[in-house]
């Protein structure tokens, strides 16, 4: 058993910080806990916690440059004080990115794993979208958290999905009542 010890910590001590990290992380289901052991301690080793290494995330703010911010700083461009139709882009040091853009019933989160597009998630309060964010950007489970993807790069499947909610039978009141208007008259 030393061996297999011996030479998951030389694995350990040669692999960088963020790969450290995604061990600990998204790799941790599917990583044997003697790996997830050493890939602990050479972390205390190095005098680093995941959560420094995860803590330095890139944002971008419509056609801004990108800069470094913290994962709370992040989740604060989440508010009522966002204009409607705004574009954010924030990613994690994997390499994944959410793009965030403010509507007037919510936000629509769309997923980026390198340069593809994943799916999209349309998320009504802004309490459930800063927690989605924050899961996103720790690497912990965040879809569950975000529902069900909907597939927007493709009108029928929006389209689609669109009906099932508008055959509610109070869908109207519904619309109404989150866009604030009293009534709605079609001329």
């Amino acid at each position: 058993m030393t061996l297999e010890r011996d030479r998951l910590q030389a694995q350990c001590a040669e692999a960088t910080d963020l790969d450290l990290a995604r061990i600990l992380t998204v790799d941790r289901s599917d990583a044997v806990e003697a790996l997830v052991q050493e890939a602990t301690r050479e972390l205390e080793r190095r005098q680093l916690t995941v959560e420094t290494i995860l803590n330095r995330v890139q944002v971008r703010f419509g056609a801004a440059d990108a800069a470094y911010a913290s994962i709370a700083q992040a989740c604060s461009l989440i508010s009522d004080s966002v204009p409607l139709h705004a574009v954010a882009a924030v990613s994690h040091a994997l390499d994944e990115t959410m793009v965030l853009q403010r509507e007037g019933w919510g936000w629509v989160f769309h997923h980026y794993d390198g340069d593809n597009y994943g799916e999209s998630y349309l998320i009504e309060e802004d309490e459930r979208a800063v927690e989605v964010l924050d899961s996103f950007l720790r690497m912990q489970p965040w879809q569950p958290l975000a529902g069900d993807p909907d597939h927007i790069d493709n009108w029928e499947t929006l389209y689609d999905q669109s009906l099932i909610k508008m055959e509610d039978p109070n869908w109207a009141e519904q619309v109404l009542r989150q866009s604030k208007l009293e009534a709605v008259f079609l001329t």
